[in-house]
């Protein structure tokens, strides 16, 4: 992967908090936040990575293998993400097995999701979906979103393909 240059992400952070009014300590927050986003747009940019707009998950269309924990218990996704197009909506198809390692346990997996044709795009091999769309749990681990909607996180411990 491509290195950010930190030297060159504080001289932008200086540049931008110049043009700013108040504390300086904040501008310079403010500022450096702001020199990030722009350095880590610029990188994947140039690796070719997608650009997603702010509360947005992409989801790769394709063969997932991820390993996660979950409240003291590891479990394994083994699941194949599937994207069709109709008229009106995008019905996205996780066809697969979880496998509890704790338990020792395998759960068959076959969620559908459907997904209004304004609340997401398909860009390349991934599917971008919209902030305030609501996914399936395991859908939402392979979009690398760990949180559990007021529960604790989930930990991603490896991923592949």
């Amino acid at each position: 992967m491509k290195k950010i240059n930190v030297r060159q992400v504080m001289k932008r952070a200086v540049e931008l908090a110049k043009t700013m009014i108040g504390d300086w300590v904040a501008r310079m927050a403010l500022a450096l936040r702001q020199a990030w986003k722009e350095a880590k747009a610029v990188v994947a940019n140039e690796i070719g990575a997608i650009q997603l707009g702010e509360g947005e998950k992409a989801l790769k269309i394709g063969k997932h293998v991820v390993t996660f924990e979950y409240l003291g218990k590891t479990y394994t996704l083994d699941v194949t993400v599937k994207v069709r197009q109709k008229k009106k909506e995008f019905d996205v198809e996780l066809v697969g097995q979880r496998i509890n390692h704790s338990h020792g346990d395998t759960t068959e997996i076959r969620i559908t999701e459907f997904i209004p044709i304004g609340k997401a795009r398909i860009e390349g091999d991934y599917i971008i979906i919209a902030k305030g769309v609501r996914l399936n749990v395991n859908a939402r681990i392979l979009a690398g979103d760990v949180s559990m909607y007021g529960h604790e996180k989930a930990k991603i411990i490896k991923k592949g393909e």
